[in-house]
């Protein structure tokens, strides 16, 4: 398959400039190892779901900076938080900048261990899935949105059935070139391996069925008012519930909620 160009990729090389830590985060498939090895140039590149690298981080990380020297692309950095304090050294010793670069997709107690041990020397970027630039290989086009009476048409302007093609199909990477009869089985595999490895080592989901049930009432609910009430009778769990489960849907990039605007800032 043919790699497009990510939107984020100047501000990714420029953030590397001026930090001496890079963390890209976002949710499971949505090119983040892609992204940061095609812009890593002669970079080395270790992936810790490597049982053998994931062993050595976890068990002698100050051998494992003798075999894999910055600058270095780490991948799934989530696996092995005893590199935290030894990537903090290493970012210590030195004023150079784009030591470190890594990938994590279970973003609960990663962030937690990042903010703890990296803070001031890591910036971190959240990578979604394709935007329509990025679908058309037009990614490096792409411009912060600013409300104007006159918006830019870089692309040309989508009918309907065309809009909701793309919506459906969604803007995973791996599937934004698949035929339409591989999108069903894609999916089920993606919710089947988040709930199986993201969401059991958060909470205690005693039936995985309520929370399929619960996914898909979210998702009925895409572009629409958030009501707690209705969403916890529609899958029969309690109000709190539905939040403590929305807030993981929403740390690991599967929903994103959009905040109404206010005039006044402190609301």
């Amino acid at each position: 398959m043919e790699y497009k160009e990510r939107t984020l990729k100047k501000s990714a090389l420029r953030a590397s400039e001026n930090f001496k830590v890079l963390l890209v985060t976002g949710a499971r498939q949505v090119g983040k190892t892609t992204f940061l090895r095609n812009i890593a140039g002669e970079r080395r590149y270790v992936t810790l779901d490597n049982p053998k690298d994931l062993l050595m981080a976890v068990e002698e990380p100050e051998f494992f900076f003798e075999t894999y020297r910055p600058p270095v692309l780490i991948d799934e950095i989530q696996y092995a938080p005893p590199l935290f304090r030894y990537i903090k050294m290493l970012a210590d010793k030195t004023e150079e900048r784009g030591l470190v670069w890594m990938t994590g997709s279970q973003q609960f107690g990663l962030m937690r261990d990042v903010s703890e041990t990296l803070a001031g020397r890591v910036i971190i970027m959240d990578m979604m899935g394709f935007s329509f630039y990025e679908r058309m290989s037009a990614g490096e086009l792409q411009k912060p949105f600013l409300p104007s009476r006159e918006p830019a048409q870089i692309l040309k302007r989508r009918g309907l059935r065309e809009t909701y093609e793309a919506i459906w199909r969604g803007a995973y990477p791996d599937i934004t070139d698949r035929p339409e009869d591989q999108w069903a089985g894609f999916y089920s595999s993606y919710v089947k391996t988040y709930i199986e490895r993201d969401v059991r080592q958060i909470i205690n989901v005693g039936n995985a069925s309520d929370f399929m049930k619960f996914l898909s009432v979210i998702a009925a609910r895409t572009a629409q008012e958030l009501n707690f009430a209705d969403i916890s009778r529609d899958v029969g769990i309690a109000p709190n519930t539905a939040k403590a489960w929305l807030a993981i849907l929403e740390t690991s990039g599967i929903v994103y909620l959009l905040r109404p605007y206010f005039k006044n800032i402190t609301k």
